[in-house]
């Protein structure tokens, strides 16, 4: 019993950890970079998933500078903060294995039998690895809003096919990440500006930056 309450405590902690929308934010952002290079057959293309690397520093420097000063770093204790470290890197591994399962396929040279599988299967594969992010922090942590991330995902892939008939597989697994990239972003921002509001920087953070 105490083990279960325990659990849903942390889950609870956790939460209220990822309430700031920088985690959407930043998956976003991510997933419209691939989008946008997929579009114009970008050389950045073998470089992009090296730039995971930055993904846990870009969403510590944005908590140090808009969430700390309003909620504090230790608000929910070490063993949440360090749940939360370990969140990030499950979803930056996620990350890893959908930039290097997408960058594999697309290399391969066109085909007859390679075409029906890359404008039709591959969009639905890459939204199913796009939702394996969402749908781990839902189950774990019962966060609401990431079933439906992960669904949206999934569905992308089978919607983006019907899009333009003209489009090769390049340009459809570059739609559909940008899609999911701009779902991620737009509910981000929107978690982000409703943080800002809720939780103004305390008059005390304000004075000491003042001087």
């Amino acid at each position: 019993m105490q083990e279960l309450d325990l659990k849903t405590i942390r889950q609870r902690a956790m939460r209220s950890l990822l309430q700031d929308g920088i985690l959407e934010i930043v998956f976003g952002i991510y997933l419209l970079a691939w989008g946008a290079a997929l579009d114009v057959n970008s050389g950045a293309l073998p470089f992009l998933p090296f730039g995971l690397v930055f993904i846990p520093v870009i969403i510590k420097v944005v908590q140090r500078r808009f969430v700390y000063p309003r909620v504090g770093y230790a608000d929910f204790g070490v063993a949440n903060k360090k749940g939360a470290a370990g969140s990030v890197a499950r979803l930056t591994a996620s990350l890893i294995g959908l930039s290097i399962g997408v960058f594999a396929v697309l290399i391969w040279k066109s085909g007859i039998g390679l075409k029906l599988w890359s404008t039709h299967m591959l969009p639905v594969l890459v939204g199913v690895l796009v939702a394996l992010a969402p749908l781990i922090f839902a189950f774990k942590y019962r966060v609401t809003r990431w079933y439906a991330f992960g669904a949206l995902f999934i569905a992308s892939g089978f919607a983006v096919q019907r899009m333009n008939p003209l489009w090769n597989h390049m340009d459809i697994i570059g739609a559909e990440l940008e899609i999911d990239g701009g779902i991620a972003l737009a509910a981000g921002l929107a978690l982000f500006i409703r943080f800002l509001r809720r939780y103004p920087v305390q008059a005390a953070e304000v004075r000491d930056g003042a001087r």
